[in-house]
């Protein structure tokens, strides 16, 4: 017990260490904005704010209707390059609910994403869905580490993440055109994950 105490407060004092370390980067940073450019530079905001629809209805009501259409046709057929589906008729296969999620980007950008509603994704259709994921406390503490030694940080997003990784070939998994998509008579066989999916996470850790 003494031992695991003894550990947990190195840890303490060096996450108090590195946290004094990386305020006082952060304040030496600020004095060299000021003094080159006057006053430190203030991050600008979209001019306008456009409302977050909450689903496929909402966004084609609503005034931006057409620019969440065109969100919607880049995710459509992004996911199509990327071989995510195989069109097939439908011979009475369980099939899934593809859902559209949007979001406004920070600098304005609408963003559409066709997602998987895990809520009634079938059990055959995924296994082990655990994922080597960092600690959150884990992470600030690299970062802490990366200031006080002022150390470049480097980040990267891949474009729809989960596409890259294809689904198991022995748990096939079907679902409906989503809305504004649909087909009479046909499904889509789905070969790569797709966010909502339970495994989409250990899919692309394997990537």
């Amino acid at each position: 017990m003494r031992a695991i105490d003894k550990e947990t407060s190195e840890w303490v004092s060096l996450w108090e260490n590195t946290a004094r370390a990386a305020t006082q980067t952060a304040k030496e940073a600020a004095l060299v904005a000021t003094a080159t450019n006057g006053a430190p530079q203030e991050r600008t905001k979209p001019a306008a704010s456009t409302p977050t629809p909450k689903g496929y209805g909402a966004a084609h009501r609503g005034v931006d209707s057409l620019r969440w259409r065109g969100a919607e046709d880049k995710e459509w057929n992004g996911l199509w390059a990327r071989g995510t589906f195989e069109d097939q008729q439908y011979k009475g296969q369980k099939l899934h609910r593809l859902l559209w999620t949007y979001k406004v980007k920070a600098d304005g950008t609408l963003k559409a994403r066709l997602c998987l509603d895990g809520r009634q994704q079938d059990s055959s259709t995924y296994g082990d869905i655990r994922s080597p994921t960092m600690r959150l406390t884990s992470f600030r503490c690299l970062l802490s580490v990366a200031a006080a030694n002022k150390w470049e940080v480097y980040a990267d997003d891949a474009s729809q993440a989960f596409v890259n990784a294809l689904r198991p070939a022995d748990r096939p998994l079907w679902a409906r055109y989503p809305q504004g998509r649909e087909r009479d008579g046909r499904c889509l066989f789905v070969r790569r994950h797709l966010y909502g999916s339970h495994d989409a996470q250990i899919g692309r850790a394997h990537v």
